[in-house]
Protein backbone atom coordinates (compact mmCIF):
# COMPACT_ATOMS: atom_id res chain seq x y z
CA UNK A 1 0.00 0.00 0.00
CA UNK A 2 3.02 2.23 0.77
CA UNK A 3 4.35 1.77 -2.59
CA UNK A 4 1.52 2.70 -4.47
CA UNK A 5 0.63 5.34 -2.20
CA UNK A 6 4.65 6.77 -3.18
CA UNK A 7 3.58 5.74 -7.05
CA UNK A 8 0.70 7.97 -7.00
CA UNK A 9 2.48 11.02 -5.29
CA UNK A 10 5.38 10.59 -7.87
CA UNK A 11 3.04 10.58 -10.97
CA UNK A 12 1.11 13.91 -9.48
CA UNK A 13 4.43 15.80 -8.92
CA UNK A 14 5.80 14.69 -12.70
CA UNK A 15 2.30 16.53 -13.66
CA UNK A 16 3.05 19.82 -11.81
CA UNK A 17 6.75 19.32 -11.86
CA UNK A 18 8.13 22.08 -15.08
CA UNK A 19 10.09 20.30 -17.25
CA UNK A 20 14.06 20.13 -17.29
CA UNK A 21 15.67 21.92 -20.35
CA UNK A 22 16.50 19.49 -22.39
CA UNK A 23 17.26 19.68 -26.13
CA UNK A 24 15.46 20.92 -28.91
CA UNK A 25 15.28 17.66 -30.28
CA UNK A 26 13.22 15.80 -27.17
CA UNK A 27 10.69 18.73 -27.02
CA UNK A 28 7.15 19.20 -27.83
CA UNK A 29 6.06 22.63 -27.85
CA UNK A 30 3.96 22.14 -24.66
CA UNK A 31 7.57 21.32 -23.08
CA UNK A 32 8.79 24.88 -23.97
CA UNK A 33 5.74 26.80 -23.04
CA UNK A 34 5.82 25.28 -19.79
CA UNK A 35 9.39 25.94 -19.14
CA UNK A 36 9.38 29.22 -15.97
CA UNK A 37 10.33 32.16 -18.59
CA UNK A 38 7.01 31.03 -20.49
CA UNK A 39 4.66 30.80 -17.79
CA UNK A 40 3.15 34.40 -18.39
CA UNK A 41 1.58 35.66 -21.57
CA UNK A 42 4.83 38.05 -23.07
CA UNK A 43 2.66 40.73 -23.83
CA UNK A 44 -0.09 40.87 -20.72
CA UNK A 45 1.31 38.65 -17.79
CA UNK A 46 -1.63 36.47 -17.77
CA UNK A 47 -0.89 32.57 -16.46
CA UNK A 48 -0.34 29.74 -18.75
CA UNK A 49 -0.76 31.21 -22.23
CA UNK A 50 -1.21 28.63 -24.61
CA UNK A 51 -1.02 30.44 -28.06
CA UNK A 52 2.49 31.33 -29.51
CA UNK A 53 3.23 33.87 -32.40
CA UNK A 54 5.73 31.53 -34.13
CA UNK A 55 7.81 34.11 -36.25
CA UNK A 56 8.39 36.42 -32.99
CA UNK A 57 8.86 33.32 -30.83
CA UNK A 58 6.39 34.31 -28.02
CA UNK A 59 3.93 32.55 -25.80
CA UNK A 60 1.02 34.76 -25.75
CA UNK A 61 -2.84 34.28 -24.33
CA UNK A 62 -5.71 33.43 -26.05
CA UNK A 63 -7.07 37.34 -25.33
CA UNK A 64 -3.53 39.15 -26.81
CA UNK A 65 -3.40 36.07 -29.42
CA UNK A 66 -6.94 38.39 -30.84
CA UNK A 67 -4.97 41.60 -31.21
CA UNK A 68 -1.80 39.34 -33.03
CA UNK A 69 -3.87 37.79 -35.39
CA UNK A 70 -5.41 41.22 -36.34
CA UNK A 71 -1.55 42.44 -36.81
CA UNK A 72 -1.27 40.47 -39.97
CA UNK A 73 0.67 37.54 -40.92
CA UNK A 74 3.74 39.33 -41.65
CA UNK A 75 3.43 40.86 -38.04
CA UNK A 76 2.96 38.12 -36.25
CA UNK A 77 1.51 34.40 -37.08
CA UNK A 78 -0.49 32.92 -34.04
CA UNK A 79 -0.69 29.28 -33.68
CA UNK A 80 -2.57 27.73 -31.28
CA UNK A 81 -0.29 25.07 -29.25
CA UNK A 82 -2.20 22.27 -28.26
CA UNK A 83 -4.61 22.42 -31.66
CA UNK A 84 -2.50 23.32 -34.35
CA UNK A 85 0.25 20.24 -33.94
CA UNK A 86 1.20 20.01 -37.91
CA UNK A 87 3.39 23.20 -37.77
CA UNK A 88 5.78 22.21 -34.91
CA UNK A 89 9.01 20.98 -37.64
CA UNK A 90 12.10 20.49 -35.87
CA UNK A 91 13.38 24.21 -36.90
CA UNK A 92 10.31 26.31 -35.43
CA UNK A 93 11.11 23.92 -31.79
CA UNK A 94 14.61 25.44 -32.15
CA UNK A 95 13.38 28.96 -32.83
CA UNK A 96 11.07 28.77 -30.30
CA UNK A 97 13.43 27.38 -27.66
CA UNK A 98 15.81 30.10 -28.49
CA UNK A 99 13.59 32.85 -28.11
CA UNK A 100 10.88 32.77 -25.55
CA UNK A 101 9.17 35.49 -23.68
CA UNK A 102 12.15 36.59 -21.27
CA UNK A 103 14.38 36.92 -24.58
CA UNK A 104 11.68 38.52 -26.87
CA UNK A 105 11.27 41.22 -23.81
CA UNK A 106 14.94 41.89 -23.82
CA UNK A 107 14.22 42.83 -27.44
CA UNK A 108 11.05 44.45 -27.25
CA UNK A 109 10.48 45.89 -24.09
CA UNK A 110 14.50 47.84 -23.58
CA UNK A 111 13.46 50.89 -23.34
CA UNK A 112 9.50 51.23 -22.10
CA UNK A 113 9.02 54.78 -20.15
CA UNK A 114 7.54 54.10 -16.96
CA UNK A 115 4.63 56.62 -18.03
CA UNK A 116 3.69 54.13 -20.78
CA UNK A 117 -0.03 52.28 -20.67
CA UNK A 118 0.86 48.88 -20.94
CA UNK A 119 -1.19 45.52 -19.66
CA UNK A 120 -0.57 43.92 -16.61
CA UNK A 121 -3.12 41.62 -15.97
CA UNK A 122 -5.48 39.65 -18.25
CA UNK A 123 -8.83 41.93 -17.18
CA UNK A 124 -6.89 44.66 -18.85
CA UNK A 125 -9.03 46.44 -21.34
CA UNK A 126 -8.54 45.81 -25.22
CA UNK A 127 -7.49 49.12 -25.98
CA UNK A 128 -4.46 49.72 -23.85
CA UNK A 129 -3.76 45.62 -24.82
CA UNK A 130 -3.55 46.55 -28.37
CA UNK A 131 -2.32 49.91 -28.03
CA UNK A 132 0.93 48.06 -26.31
CA UNK A 133 1.49 45.01 -28.94
CA UNK A 134 1.46 47.31 -31.87
CA UNK A 135 3.68 49.87 -30.00
CA UNK A 136 5.88 46.66 -29.22
CA UNK A 137 5.53 44.92 -32.70
CA UNK A 138 4.39 47.38 -35.71
CA UNK A 139 5.95 50.53 -34.48
CA UNK A 140 8.87 48.82 -32.29
CA UNK A 141 8.65 51.89 -30.22
CA UNK A 142 10.82 50.28 -27.45
CA UNK A 143 14.02 49.01 -29.14
CA UNK A 144 15.96 52.75 -28.96
CA UNK A 145 16.36 54.88 -26.46
CA UNK A 146 14.53 58.26 -26.93
CA UNK A 147 13.99 61.34 -25.08
CA UNK A 148 10.55 60.54 -23.89
CA UNK A 149 9.65 63.26 -21.24
CA UNK A 150 10.03 66.93 -22.73
CA UNK A 151 11.08 69.83 -20.67
CA UNK A 152 8.07 71.77 -20.62
CA UNK A 153 5.65 69.03 -21.30
CA UNK A 154 3.92 71.10 -24.77
CA UNK A 155 0.49 72.19 -24.03
CA UNK A 156 -2.41 69.93 -24.87
CA UNK A 157 -6.04 71.08 -24.89
CA UNK A 158 -8.96 69.35 -26.33
CA UNK A 159 -12.20 67.38 -25.56
CA UNK A 160 -12.95 64.76 -23.14
CA UNK A 161 -15.79 63.45 -20.78
CA UNK A 162 -15.68 63.93 -16.85
CA UNK A 163 -17.86 62.27 -14.80
CA UNK A 164 -20.02 65.07 -12.75
CA UNK A 165 -19.32 64.45 -8.56
CA UNK A 166 -22.92 65.27 -8.16
CA UNK A 167 -25.12 63.23 -10.34
CA UNK A 168 -22.25 60.75 -11.44
CA UNK A 169 -23.10 61.49 -15.08
CA UNK A 170 -20.72 61.86 -17.59
CA UNK A 171 -20.98 65.63 -19.04
CA UNK A 172 -18.00 66.66 -22.19
CA UNK A 173 -16.32 69.13 -21.30
CA UNK A 174 -12.57 70.93 -22.58
CA UNK A 175 -9.60 70.61 -21.25
CA UNK A 176 -6.36 72.43 -21.47
CA UNK A 177 -3.08 70.97 -19.95
CA UNK A 178 -0.39 73.10 -19.47
CA UNK A 179 2.44 73.09 -16.66
CA UNK A 180 0.96 70.84 -13.77
CA UNK A 181 -2.65 72.23 -13.76
CA UNK A 182 -5.16 70.43 -15.42
CA UNK A 183 -8.12 73.14 -16.42
CA UNK A 184 -11.60 72.02 -17.37
CA UNK A 185 -14.18 74.41 -19.13
CA UNK A 186 -18.05 74.02 -20.25
CA UNK A 187 -16.75 75.22 -23.70
CA UNK A 188 -13.76 75.70 -25.74
CA UNK A 189 -15.17 79.13 -25.61
CA UNK A 190 -15.42 79.83 -22.29
CA UNK A 191 -13.08 82.27 -20.93
CA UNK A 192 -13.28 80.83 -17.21
CA UNK A 193 -12.44 77.62 -15.61
CA UNK A 194 -14.93 75.64 -13.71
CA UNK A 195 -12.21 73.74 -12.15
CA UNK A 196 -8.58 73.03 -11.86
CA UNK A 197 -6.52 69.74 -10.82
CA UNK A 198 -2.86 70.10 -9.78
CA UNK A 199 -0.88 67.39 -11.19
CA UNK A 200 1.94 67.92 -8.78
CA UNK A 201 -0.04 66.55 -6.20
CA UNK A 202 1.20 68.68 -3.50
CA UNK A 203 3.74 66.44 -2.37
CA UNK A 204 1.68 63.88 -2.15
CA UNK A 205 1.69 60.93 -5.70
CA UNK A 206 -0.95 61.66 -8.99
CA UNK A 207 -1.96 58.10 -10.59
CA UNK A 208 -3.84 57.93 -13.66
CA UNK A 209 -4.96 54.59 -14.23
CA UNK A 210 -7.85 52.19 -16.22
CA UNK A 211 -10.17 50.67 -14.02
CA UNK A 212 -10.66 47.10 -14.31
CA UNK A 213 -14.58 47.31 -14.17
CA UNK A 214 -15.85 44.45 -16.51
CA UNK A 215 -18.71 42.70 -17.31
CA UNK A 216 -19.33 38.57 -17.58
CA UNK A 217 -21.12 37.22 -20.18
CA UNK A 218 -23.65 34.31 -20.02
CA UNK A 219 -20.15 31.99 -20.70
CA UNK A 220 -18.53 33.40 -17.50
CA UNK A 221 -16.20 35.31 -19.84
CA UNK A 222 -14.73 38.85 -18.49
CA UNK A 223 -16.01 41.45 -21.41
CA UNK A 224 -15.25 45.35 -21.02
CA UNK A 225 -17.93 47.28 -22.03
CA UNK A 226 -17.48 49.54 -25.25
CA UNK A 227 -17.75 52.82 -23.47
CA UNK A 228 -15.26 51.48 -20.52
CA UNK A 229 -12.37 50.90 -23.01
CA UNK A 230 -11.61 54.67 -23.25
CA UNK A 231 -12.55 54.91 -19.47
CA UNK A 232 -9.07 56.35 -17.42
CA UNK A 233 -9.32 57.90 -13.76
CA UNK A 234 -6.76 60.44 -12.30
CA UNK A 235 -6.18 59.77 -8.50
CA UNK A 236 -5.96 63.40 -6.86
CA UNK A 237 -4.97 63.26 -3.23
CA UNK A 238 -8.32 64.29 -2.30
CA UNK A 239 -10.03 62.99 -5.04
CA UNK A 240 -10.85 60.60 -8.24
CA UNK A 241 -12.29 61.86 -11.32
CA UNK A 242 -13.41 59.93 -13.97
CA UNK A 243 -12.82 60.93 -17.86
CA UNK A 244 -14.04 59.29 -21.49
CA UNK A 245 -11.96 60.13 -23.78
CA UNK A 246 -13.07 60.50 -27.60
CA UNK A 247 -11.30 57.81 -29.26
CA UNK A 248 -8.48 55.33 -28.70
CA UNK A 249 -5.85 58.19 -30.09
CA UNK A 250 -7.41 60.56 -27.60
CA UNK A 251 -7.44 58.08 -24.91
CA UNK A 252 -3.34 57.60 -24.89
CA UNK A 253 -2.37 61.21 -26.07
CA UNK A 254 -4.22 62.17 -22.69
CA UNK A 255 -3.04 59.52 -20.61
CA UNK A 256 0.94 59.48 -21.46
CA UNK A 257 0.74 63.42 -21.41
CA UNK A 258 -0.64 63.20 -17.90
CA UNK A 259 1.49 60.43 -16.67
CA UNK A 260 4.35 62.44 -17.99
CA UNK A 261 3.25 65.00 -16.33
CA UNK A 262 2.72 63.97 -12.57
CA UNK A 263 6.39 62.18 -13.28
CA UNK A 264 7.91 64.94 -14.19
CA UNK A 265 6.70 67.04 -11.39
CA UNK A 266 7.28 64.21 -9.02
CA UNK A 267 11.46 64.12 -9.99
CA UNK A 268 10.90 67.87 -9.31
CA UNK A 269 9.77 67.50 -5.92
CA UNK A 270 12.48 64.71 -5.33
CA UNK A 271 15.38 67.14 -6.52
CA UNK A 272 13.89 69.93 -4.36
CA UNK A 273 14.33 67.92 -1.46
CA UNK A 274 17.35 66.35 -1.94
CA UNK A 275 18.68 69.91 -2.99
CA UNK A 276 17.08 71.41 0.91
CA UNK A 277 18.61 67.78 2.93
CA UNK A 278 22.07 68.71 1.43
CA UNK A 279 21.89 72.45 2.23
CA UNK A 280 21.05 71.31 5.68
CA UNK A 281 23.81 69.20 6.13
CA UNK A 282 26.24 71.53 4.32
CA UNK A 283 24.97 74.34 7.34
CA UNK A 284 25.33 71.09 10.05
CA UNK A 285 28.71 70.88 8.52
CA UNK A 286 29.62 74.62 9.04
CA UNK A 287 27.95 75.45 12.30
CA UNK A 288 30.20 72.49 13.31
CA UNK A 289 33.45 73.49 12.30
CA UNK A 290 32.66 77.27 13.43
CA UNK A 291 31.50 75.65 16.94
CA UNK A 292 34.99 73.38 16.89
CA UNK A 293 37.15 76.01 16.04
CA UNK A 294 35.53 78.08 18.61
CA UNK A 295 36.40 75.69 21.12
CA UNK A 296 40.07 75.03 19.83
Amino acid sequence: AERTLAGAMDQQTAKIRPPERQSAGDMTMQDIAALPENLECADCNGRNPNWASINLGIFICINCAGIHRNLGVHISKVRSIDLDTSCWDPSLIDFMLSMGNRRSREIYETYVPEWYARPLSPLTSDSVRENWIRAKYVKKEFQTQKAFLKVPEPPLMGQLLKQSGLSCRFQTRYFVLIGSTLSYFKKASTSIASGQIDLSGSGHGVKINFPGQFAVDKDGEHRQKASQQLLFQLEAPNRTYSFVALDADSLFEWVHALRRTALLFSFKQISEQLAISFLLIVRLFTDQRKFFGAVL
